[in-house]
């Protein structure tokens, strides 16, 4: 599979979608969408219920007709240490939007301009809906309805639209 480096350093989570590799961070993930931290939540629970399989397995095992056993009936104790990086696939969505995606993630940013009239954007915003991210639907909603100018994000959570002039820029010292 091909790497698509987010951030390796410290990452503990791989993104595998549609033959690209995204090393990103659980707790990013996991603090910005509650969906992420659920899918996050459900494959470390069956990382570990894999590894406790494996344990049990093994102390179970035949040699011969002896049998290997320690005695130890307990259950072994698993660490989210124990399960290394996790690897959710998500094959169904495209790796340019897991991109997009993952960059509003990390940056609470969408850059460059997004098509009204492209699939992209309407792809995006069933994923703002998908991860409950409502400021990127917000931001999606925006450019389908065509308009132009940065987003800036005010106190209250709602999202301002500045209008791209020259004056708007510059002020009013060309007039």
């Amino acid at each position: 599979s091909t790497k698509a480096r987010v951030g390796t350093f410290g990452s503990d989570l791989i993104l595998s979608v549609s033959g690209y590799d995204f090393h990103v961070h659980k707790m990013v993930l996991a603090s910005r969408s509650e969906h992420f931290k659920e899918l996050i939540e459900k494959e470390e629970q069956d990382a570990a219920d894999g590894i406790i399989a494996d344990e049990k397995m093994k102390k179970g095992m035949k040699i011969g007709d002896a049998t290997l056993d320690d005695g130890d009936d307990a259950e072994p104790v698993i660490s989210k240490n124990d399960i290394g990086p996790v690897q959710l696939l998500m094959s169904e969505i495209d790796p340019k939007l897991i991109t997009r995606l993952l960059e509003y993630i990390y940056t609470d940013t969408v850059r460059g301009r997004l098509d009204p009239t492209s699939y992209e954007v309407k792809d995006l915003l069933v994923l703002a809906d998908q991860f409950g991210l409502p400021r990127l639907r917000q931001i999606c909603e925006s450019a389908m309805a065509g308009k132009r100018g940065a987003l800036q994000l005010q106190a209250d959570g709602s999202v301002l639209r500045v209008p791209l002039t020259v004056e708007s820029q510059l002020g009013n010292d060309l007039r």
